[in-house]
């Protein structure tokens, strides 16, 4: 309620396409996704991303940031393609200017893959998922970013016949570096822990099946 208000105060001020009046605007599109109002957050984002276009250009960092912020809600309710189709904007705008190794250009490879993965295209997503750590040469292995990167990798590869092996060795490596780096308690470390342990279980499964 208290953003909302100072949003209308911005906008009496400075007008609906005033820089403070768009970010406060972000920062109500990132509290409304973060309680799963993803549609409303969609709404905002649209709007600012229309103002940013208009104001500041196809190509401009904030409207690079709109984009993909905007393809995150889009790709939060299921709408891959049109997420997609933003993302490989921002991709070949990104990693022309600013380089492939940008960790902003990262970011947008890494969210294709999490499109690719969620319409089950898991080779794709595999390589664009190695595609970020490959390109990285910014930020260190034990980074969160690049941990949840190999994360999704695994999950990726263990959706594909036969590769379990190789996404549980891949995934007790994430693992242990978010155990170092996080804590036993965050959230993430959580997460891998019971990725791992149903990994584990299906391998052996397998194992007793085969009778290896």
């Amino acid at each position: 309620a208290l953003l909302r208000e100072a949003i209308g105060g911005l906008r009496q001020l400075h007008g609906e396409q005033h820089p403070h009046t768009l970010a406060a605007m972000g920062n109500l599109n990132g509290v409304l996704a973060a309680q799963g109002k993803f549609e409303a957050a969609e709404q905002i984002e649209w709007r600012v991303l229309d103002f940013r276009r208009e104001t500041l250009g196809e190509d401009h960092p904030h409207t690079l940031v709109s984009k993909y912020n905007l393809a995150n809600r889009l790709y939060a309710r299921a709408n891959y393609d049109e997420a997609e189709l933003l993302l490989q904007g921002v991709w070949k705008t990104r990693s022309s200017r600013d380089g492939q190794s940008h960790p902003e250009s990262l970011k947008c490879l890494a969210m294709l893959g999490s499109v690719a993965k969620a319409q089950g295209d898991y080779e794709e997503a595999e390589r664009l998922y190695r595609d970020v750590l490959a390109f990285n040469d910014e930020l260190p292995e034990d980074h969160r970013f690049i941990l949840r990167c190999k994360a999704n990798l695994a999950s990726a590869i263990s959706r594909q016949s036969g590769r379990d092996s190789e996404a549980e060795q891949l995934l007790s490596e994430v693992y242990d570096g978010m155990r170092q780096t996080l804590g036993d308690e965050h959230g993430d470390t959580r997460k891998a822990k019971e990725n791992l342990s149903k990994l584990r279980a299906l391998l052996l499964e397998d194992e007793r099946k085969t009778g290896r």
